[in-house]
């Protein structure tokens, strides 16, 4: 006699099928699983469905799994929508993934708000995903805070970053330094991210020690 498994260890069967690209075992066990209302089951079975390229069944699963509060079905979900253009859809189950602390949802709502012009919205996205973890919030809320022509906060958030060797940090803030005329502390940024390849950055610092080097005469 077979023994009946339960829902969670379907789930951990039809994990170890996924991870070996079994799908057809995978898509059984996971939804053995799901059908009962496990929702890392019904995330994992949307997944499949997408790799699969079955958008409407994953959608059918991963809608299962966002109502019963999964944020990366919820994160999974509205980036979806948002691929189709269903962009109140896509923001709804964003927002959602965001508020269940789902740091990538937080940073493209930020994003998304940025985008469309809502400062105080996207200020609050960025900083909740920058307080996550997220050096890529840190860096987009510099973006934001230079948009809004607030330098001294443009700078404090590129830095930020740019301690986190995000390269595209370290060049923007160098460009900022140049603007505040601060070149001498814009040329170790643009040092850093030009010995990690950073292609705009040498040019940058190319242009700078030409500047530098060339004595004007009458």
């Amino acid at each position: 006699k077979h023994k009946v498994l339960s829902a969670d260890e379907n789930y951990h069967k039809g994990l170890e099928y996924f991870k070996n690209k079994n799908y057809t075992k995978a898509i059984e066990y996971f939804k053995k699983s799901g059908v009962v209302g496990n929702n890392n089951a019904q995330f994992r079975l949307g997944i499949v469905y997408l790799i699969q390229g079955k958008r409407k069944d994953a959608i059918d699963w991963l809608k299962k799994a966002a109502d019963g509060g999964k944020s990366d079905a919820q994160y999974a979900l509205g980036t979806i929508y948002f691929e189709d253009s269903n962009y109140i859809k896509g923001e709804k189950y964003l927002k959602q993934s965001a508020n269940n602390g789902n740091t990538d949802a937080q940073l493209d709502l930020g994003i998304l708000f940025f985008r469309k012009g809502a400062e105080k919205k996207a200020e609050l996205w960025l900083k909740r995903a920058s307080d996550n973890g997220s050096v890529e919030a840190k860096y987009v809320l510099g973006r934001l805070y230079e948009a809004y022509n607030n330098k001294k906060e443009a700078k404090k958030w590129y830095e930020k970053s740019a301690k986190l060797n995000h390269l595209e940090s370290q060049f923007e803030l160098a460009k900022l330094l140049i603007d505040m005329g601060n070149e001498n502390k814009a040329k170790v940024w643009l040092k850093r991210a030009s010995s990690q390849g950073f292609q705009e950055a040498k040019d940058m610092l190319k242009v700078l020690e030409d500047m530098t080097n060339t004595t004007y005469r009458d």
